[in-house]
């Protein structure tokens, strides 16, 4: 529950308290489902009055008010204390919720959640020209703020001169504000705001605003606004701004407040934060350009079928920090039954020398036994204790302590990454590193959003394993059959505004008497289209773009009228439901 309480207690040495303060936004597939949403709360509401709370009724509506939208967390859980008197710089890339933070702090946004205590007067500049009407001239615009502000009309003729003095537009403070430059602009709301003597000062984004000269007065009106006691919020993103304005910085990462404490420390760490996000997607983009280069052997009886490198948030990275935790991902699929593998990962420097290696088998983890058909995914944890400089891993999936028996999947190369100086004091050489090993049974993971126009690869060596929901039998050499009256694809897809098309390439399990497969397509449980399947060809189908709007999960099923066994047909003895073989996948 939020809750927010506002003071004129100027003797409380805490002017601001923020205690797990939350904001998520609802963004709705469409506005049809927000407004049928709004009315089954209506409904659910007068239920829950009348009817027990087990009440299947009450139930199905509990249910039913939470889909049709997707939540973006703009805050998550923030909590910190600001005291009378200090300059405090908010810092962070753009998204990471400072101004949802500064907005919520000025009043002019409600949290979802968690507690906000202000003690005094709040001034607040969050962009620039906010609360000028452009219609207006400068001086209407004075006294229309300072009105909000619940100041006089004699007390802002008063303080009328000096307002003007530190704008410095001269003669266009009776001009309307829509012919003034941004500049001229966001300086007479600075000095409104500044000359009215709040309490508070919340400023985001605008000191950089205007010449070298008003730059310079208004550092030094933030001085003196600090020896009398003022509190100000600064949020930049440039650190030498927080650095030089600012006792103390606050870092916000994705809505999660990461790390606080002397300005200069966290631009310090904020700064590494920047070089190692720009060389995460620097290797990103090289790995979309030109692919992964991947030596490999085995026999194949199991297939790692998709490899990640994830950070301690579970998020796709490439660029790590010395003693960061990384995750490595890997979804394998069964083509024989097996009893408990061995998976295991390789690090290698740039020059290819093994840095350091292990598996399932050393730390004693058992994985389990598989039948043919089979998923599983095992995730390596471990901290990356590596000297700064670039390296490769390497995954592999045998029988026993090591390949030289039964190798049934090794794979050189999967995925590139680099580890970028922290905190650290100086070393060199390498480390033993500590490691820990989770095995999932029971599902594999989707990791990564789906990129429009990759080819999935369907065959026993292809990577659309984490795209496999259900249907599907073991993957054969160059593709994979569809097992039962339907199978399901699954994409993490991004926001699209136009339309898509989904494309296979597949032939139909056709006989004597089955000279074709009906294939219908659903989006979502919406039907799309239709297919008719016999010899190998390219098959497609538009997805719309009214369902493709937000980014979210989608499932696309085809179900399968015709599908047939080989048994049932008096073929062989094979008794799957074989509807169509897919080599490839693919979304444009």
């Amino acid at each position: 529950m939020a809750e927010t309480i506002r003071t004129s207690d100027t003797n409380n040495p805490v002017v601001l308290s923020v205690s797990g303060l939350s904001k998520t936004y609802r963004i709705w597939e469409n506005p049809g489902k927000r407004l049928r949403a709004w009315l089954l709360e209506g409904t659910h509401d007068l239920a829950a009055k009348l009817l027990k709370k087990e009440a299947p009724f009450l139930r199905d509506l509990q249910q039913q008010l939470h889909v049709g939208f997707r939540e973006i967390h703009a805050l998550r859980q923030v909590s910190f204390q600001i005291g009378r008197g200090e300059v405090v710089g908010i810092i962070g890339y753009n998204g990471s919720g400072k101004s949802t933070l500064l907005q919520i702090l000025a009043g002019t946004l409600t949290p979802t959640a968690g507690r906000v205590e202000v003690n005094g007067r709040v001034a607040a500049l969050l962009e620039l020209g906010s609360g000028i009407n452009p219609d207006f001239t400068g001086r209407e615009n004075i006294f229309l703020t300072g009105a909000i502000m619940g100041f006089s009309r004699t007390m802002l003729e008063e303080r009328m001169h000096a307002i003007e003095e530190f704008a410095e537009i001269g003669e266009f403070i009776d001009e309307p504000v829509k012919t003034y430059s941004t500049g001229m602009a966001a300086r007479l709301a600075f000095s409104v705001l500044t000359q009215l003597d709040p309490d508070i000062l919340i400023v985001d984004e605008t000191l950089s605003v205007g010449d070298a000269y008003f730059q310079h007065k208004s550092i030094n009106l933030i001085r003196r606004f600090q020896e009398a006691g003022k509190t100000m919020l600064i949020v930049s993103h440039a650190p030498e701004t927080i650095k030089s304005m600012c006792t103390r910085a606050v870092l916000l990462e994705r809505g999660h407040l990461v790390r606080e404490g002397a300005a200069a420390d966290i631009c310090d760490y904020y700064n590494a934060l920047v070089a190692k996000k720009k060389q995460d997607q620097e290797i990103h983009q090289v790995e979309r350009e030109k692919g992964r280069v991947v030596t490999r052997s085995g026999d194949r009886r199991v297939v790692i079928g998709d490899v990640e490198l994830l950070d301690q948030n579970h998020v796709p990275a490439r660029a790590f920090t010395v003693g960061e935790v990384g995750r490595v991902a890997c979804a394998l699929e069964f083509r024989a039954a097996v009893d408990n593998p061995t998976v295991g990962i390789l690090i290698r420097d740039r020059l290819g020398s093994n840095v350091f290696g292990s598996n399932t088998f050393n730390h004693q983890r058992v994985v389990g036994n598989f039948s043919a058909g089979n998923y599983c995914e095992v995730i390596f944890v471990l901290r990356l204790n590596l000297a700064p400089g670039r390296y490769s891993v390497c995954v592999a999936a045998h029988s026993g302590r090591d390949h030289l028996k039964d190798n049934y999947d090794w794979q050189d190369n999967v995925v590139v990454f680099e580890v970028m100086p922290g905190s650290e004091a100086a070393f060199i050489g390498t480390a033993w590193l500590p490691l820990e090993i989770e095995v999932d049974r029971k599902s594999v993971a989707m990791l990564k959003p789906y990129v429009w126009g990759r080819l999935l690869d369907f065959g026993m060596d292809g990577d659309a394993v984490r795209h496999k929901h259900t249907g599907w039998a073991i993957p054969e050499e160059l593709s994979t059959w569809t097992d039962g009256p339907e199978a399901v694809l699954r994409f993490d897809l991004p926001a699209s505004p136009t339309k898509r098309v989904f494309r296979v390439r597949a032939a139909g399990f056709c006989t004597a008497r089955l000279h074709q497969q009906r294939v219908d397509i659903f989006l979502d449980d919406q039907p799309v289209g239709s297919w008719t399947v016999s010899e190998t060809a390219e098959h497609s189908v538009i997805l719309p773009e009214n369902r493709l709007s937000s980014a979210e999960r989608h499932r696309i099923k085809m179900v399968l009228h015709d599908a047939s066994s080989p048994q049932g047909e008096g073929l062989s003895t094979d008794s799957r439901q074989l509807g169509i073989r897919v080599f490839t996948a693919s979304i444009d």
